[in-house]
C-alpha cells in the first residue's frame, strides 16, 4: 500500500530554486518499493565519483541554485554530435526561463526582436544579454568553452558576475565546462557561484543509453528495456545486425550519448536482407562513419517495437534529498500529424489512470535513486509503451535525458506565465522542414499577430526561440486554447499561414 494515496495536482513548490516547479503528480512509494531502489542506488554509489568530483570543486563553487541572479547558456555544442554545428537561434531557447535581472549567454548573432518579445509582449521582464563573438574562429566552440578559454569572453562574464554579486549557472547540459567555469568565476571573484545541475561525471552517466539501459535492467529487470546489445567495434556490430535482422523488422544503432534522433541510425530488415555480410559491414560504415567517425564505439544496438501504442516521457525535477522527494513535474505524448505519423511535437499525456500511476511511480523510483547518486536539477525518462491494447501492454525504459530539454522549457515557462491550475490546454509545436523561406522574427510576428498569447489570456502562440524565422528550417512553440483540439488546429494555422507567404 503507497504512503500517499496517487493523485493528479497542479501545487506550486516553494524550494530553493529560483525556478518555477510544479508537483503535478503524488505519488508515493512502499517499503518494499522504496528499499529496492534504495538497494540499486547502493550499487552505484560504488561506482560513483560524485563526492570526489563535488570536494574538487567546493568551495569555490556548490551544488544548487543560490539566492544570486541566474546565468543562462543555451548552446547544446557540447553534446555529441553536436559539437561541429554553427552557433543558431535555438541557444535562445533556455533564455525565456530567464526572469529580472538574470543573464543570457549567446554565442550566435543577436536577435533584438525576439528579446524584446520575451520583454515586452510576453511580460518576462528585462534580462541582459553577454554576446560572445565567434566570427573569428575558425571551428565553431561552444559558448562555455569560448568563456572559460577566451581571456575578453571570460573577463566579460566575470565582470558580469561581480556587478551582480554573485551568480547560479543554468546550462543546457550541465559539463564539466560549466563546472570548471564556475570554479575559476568563484576563485576570481570570491563571490558565491552555484551549479544548478548534476556534476559532470554523473551528467555523462544519466545521459549514457548504455548507463541508463543498465540501472533500468538492474531495478526493474530485463524485461523493462527494449532488446539492446553493446557493440565495441566493426564487427561485432556486423555480426549483432546481421543476428537481429534474421528475427525483427526494424532495427536502430544508437550512440549513446548523444540527442535526440542526431544519433539515431534506423534500419529496415528488408533494405539488408539480401546483402552479403561483407557488403552489410560496408554499408554500416558508410552509415554511421560520416557522421560520427571512425571511432563511434561502444554503440547500442536496438531492436525497434512495431506495436508502439504511445510514447511517453516523464518530466521530473530532482531537488537535493533534504528538500524532499523527487518531483514528478508531467507526463507527455508525442504529438504526430499526418497519415505517416510524423513527429511534430509533445502535449500532456492522456492515458488509462493506470499506466499514468505506474509511470508516475516508477519515475520516482528512479528519481530516488538519482537522488541518491547526488543528481540535481532537470531530468526526464523516454519510455515506450507496447502492445495490442493498454489492457495487455508492455512498459520499456528507453532513456534517461539529464539536460533541459524541448518539453521541459516550455512546460517551466508556463509555470512562470500561470497559475498551477489555471494552465489551459496546450501542445509544444516542433515541426521541421515547412518554413520555405527566411525571413526576420520581426515579420513572422506580423504575420501571425492576430494568433499571438499576450498576458491574461487563455489561448494563443507564445515562440520559444527565434530559430524558425532566421535560419528557416524549423518552428517551436506553444500553442494555448481551452481545448488541445483547438490548441492543435491553431497550430497548424501557423504552418499553413506561414507556408502560404514567400
Amino acid at each position: 500500500m503507497t504512503e500517499l494515496i496517487y493523485r493528479k495536482i497542479a501545487k506550486r513548490l516553494d524550494g530553493s530554486t529560483g525556478l518555477p516547479i510544479v508537483r503535478r503528480r503524488i505519488v508515493g512509494l512502499t517499503t518494499t518499493e522504496r528499499d529496492v531502489a534504495q538497494a540499486v542506488a547502493t550499487e552505484f554509489l560504488s561506482e560513483s565519483r560524485n563526492q570526489t568530483e563535488l570536494s574538487y570543486f567546493m568551495p569555490q563553487v556548490r551544488q544548487g541554485s543560490g539566492d544570486t541572479p541566474y546565468i543562462f547558456f543555451g548552446d547544446i555544442g557540447e553534446i555529441a554530435l553536436f559539437e561541429h554545428r554553427s552557433a543558431s537561434p535555438i541557444e535562445y531557447r533556455l533564455s525565456v526561463l530567464a526572469r529580472e535581472g538574470d543573464l543570457v549567454v549567446i554565442g550566435g548573432q543577436r536577435n533584438r526582436s525576439f528579446e524584446q518579445y520575451l520583454e515586452k509582449d510576453l511580460g518576462l521582464g528585462h534580462r541582459d544579454y553577454l554576446y560572445i563573438d565567434q566570427t573569428n574562429d575558425e571551428v565553431r566552440v561552444p559558448t562555455p568553452v569560448k568563456c572559460l578559454k577566451d581571456a575578453h569572453a571570460y573577463a566579460q562574464l566575470c565582470a558580469q558576475v561581480e556587478e551582480r554579486g554573485g551568480a547560479t549557472l543554468v546550462a543546457h547540459i550541465t559539463t564539466g565546462t560549466i563546472w570548471t567555469l564556475a570554479k575559476k568565476l568563484g576563485r576570481d571573484t570570491g563571490l558565491p557561484i552555484h551549479v544548478a545541475g548534476p556534476t559532470p561525471s554523473l551528467t555523462a552517466r544519466v545521459n549514457d543509453k548504455l548507463w541508463f539501459a543498465s540501472l533500468t535492467t538492474r531495478l526493474f529487470g530485463e524485461a523493462a528495456v527494449p532488446h539492446k546489445y553493446s557493440v565495441y567495434g566493426p564487427a561485432a556490430l556486423t555480426g549483432r545486425v546481421h543476428s537481429l535482422a534474421r528475427s525483427y523488422e526494424k532495427i536502430v544503432i544508437k550512440v549513446p550519448d548523444s540527442a535526440g534522433s542526431a544519433g539515431n541510425f534506423p534500419i529496415l530488415s528488408a533494405d539488408i536482407a539480401d546483402i552479403s555480410v561483407k557488403d552489410l559491414h560496408q554499408y554500416l560504415k558508410d552509415l554511421i562513419v560520416d557522421t560520427v567517425g571512425s571511432s563511434p564505439y561502444p554503440l547500442m544496438v536496438q531492436v525497434w517495437d512495431c506495436n508502439v501504442l504511445t510514447s511517453p516521457s516523464v518530466q521530473l525535477w530532482i531537488p537535493p534529498a533534504e528538500e524532499g522527494p523527487p518531483v514528478i513535474e508531467g507526463i507527455f505524448e508525442q504529438y504526430l500529424t499526418g497519415q505517416a505519423g510524423r513527429f511534430s511535437g509533445a502535449v500532456p499525456a492522456a492515458l488509462p489512470d493506470d499506466w499514468d500511476f505506474k509511470l508516475s511511480r516508477d519515475a520516482l523510483m528512479l528519481g530516488h535513486i538519482l537522488q541518491t547518486l547526488d543528481y540535481f536539477g532537470r531530468c526526464s525518462f523516454d519510455t515506450i509503451i507496447s502492445g495490442k491494447s493498454f489492457e495487455t501492454a508492455s512498459l520499456y525504459w528507453v532513456e534517461c535525458n539529464g539536460r533541459w530539454g524541448g518539453v521541459s522549457v516550455p512546460m517551466t515557462l508556463l509555470n512562470s506565465l500561470f497559475a498551477p491550475d489555471k494552465t489551459p490546454a496546450y501542445i509544444i509545436a516542433h515541426r521541421s522542414g515547412l518554413v520555405p523561406s527566411h525571413r526576420p522574427f520581426s515579420s513572422g510576428l506580423d504575420i501571425l499577430k492576430d494568433l499571438l498569447w499576450h498576458p491574461g489570456a487563455n489561448s494563443g502562440i507564445v515562440f520559444l526561440a527565434p530559430i524558425g524565422f532566421e535560419e528557416g528550417n524549423t518552428l517551436i512553440f506553444l500553442s494555448l486554447a481551452i481545448k488541445t483540439t483547438d490548441a492543435v488546429d491553431q497550430a497548424e494555422t501557423v504552418f499553413q499561414r506561414l507556408a502560404a507567404i514567400p
